[in-house]
């Protein structure tokens, strides 16, 4: 998987990125098949100080994305993971219901 952040309005230290990489990579074992990460990390300077995470991961035909304000950024990032697997879990189940056993099912009946 491939993982790209961006920080806006302030320079992320390299401990919080590798938080935030940790804690998506970590997604990866609810589905192995993510291709890719994009993380926006942003400290709104008004409207409270609020730290927003944003994750965005791209799957198969789909893009599940994920964002949270709180007044630690960790907890954002925490928050979105957390959104992000219930998501994928729900992708999941959608993917595997249109299974049917005994191949096709178009052509049933014939």
């Amino acid at each position: 998987m491939k993982i790209h952040i961006t920080a806006r309005h302030f320079k992320a230290p390299s401990e919080l990125q590798r938080y935030a990489e940790t804690a998506v990579y970590g997604l990866s074992q609810t589905y192995e098949g993510i291709v890719s990460a994009d993380i926006v990390l942003e400290e709104r300077p008004r409207g409270g100080g609020d730290k927003v995470a944003e994750v965005m991961l791209s799957v198969y035909r789909e893009q599940l994305i994920a964002r949270e304000a709180s007044h630690d950024i960790k907890m954002s990032v925490q928050a979105c993971v957390d959104k992000l697997e219930r998501q994928l879990h729900r992708y999941k189940a959608k993917l595997h219901a249109g299974q049917r056993p005994g191949g096709n099912p178009g052509l049933a009946g014939e």
